[in-house]
């Protein structure tokens, strides 16, 4: 698995390790990992898949993690889309379509099209830091439609198979006692 490493991704360990457990609901929330605390690992890690984001880690036990994928409600990513301005926005699951995200928030005149990558953003602000590093991949834009216009948002299709996922990468944090943060959901 590449990922690529402008953005801090550089920093970040990887982990490789195998999924044990799928959620077996419709939606896709969680799956279990063979990796844990003892391998560096530690709740909020992010996770990757197929090369590209997959979720985040949100129990962690001594050899074992549970990762809520980006498809569980909980979940939201600020994302930006790779297009002439770099247009930023809230990435979260589409309601009823446990395929779909949406990338909410955008600015209703952005240059959006069908089939650009989105990507993790990543900041920092003195000891507050996104919870990804930036320049992950999380999937393609595949519908903007007048849902751009009329509420600033598009649909992005995942780019990792999340129904099918056997192996995954945990990115350990790079610096201890640094301050995460996550964008609030709902």
């Amino acid at each position: 698995m590449r990922l690529d490493d402008s953005g801090g991704l550089a920093a970040f360990k990887p982990v490789a390790a195998n999924v044990t457990f799928r959620d077996p609901s419709l939606w896709y929330e969680t799956v279990n990992v063979d990796k844990g605390t003892a391998d560096g690992v530690r709740v909020n890690d992010p996770v990757t898949g197929d090369g590209a984001l997959v979720g985040q880690v949100t129990v962690a036990g001594s050899d074992f993690s549970i990762v809520t994928l980006i498809t569980d409600h909980t979940m939201a990513e600020a994302a930006q889309v790779n297009d002439s301005t770099g247009d930023t926005g809230v990435l979260v699951p589409k309601v009823g379509n446990p395929n779909q995200l949406v990338l909410q928030y955008l600015p209703r005149d952005a240059s959006v099209q069908t089939g650009q990558q989105v990507f993790t953003v990543g900041f920092k602000s003195g000891a507050l830091q996104d919870l990804y590093p930036s320049g992950i991949p999380i999937g393609q834009v595949s519908y903007v439609g007048n849902d751009l216009a009329n509420s600033g948002q598009v649909q992005v299709t995942p780019d990792a198979d999340l129904r099918h996922l056997d192996v995954v990468q945990i990115l350990t944090t790079p610096h201890a006692g640094s301050v995460r943060a996550q964008l609030p959901t709902g």
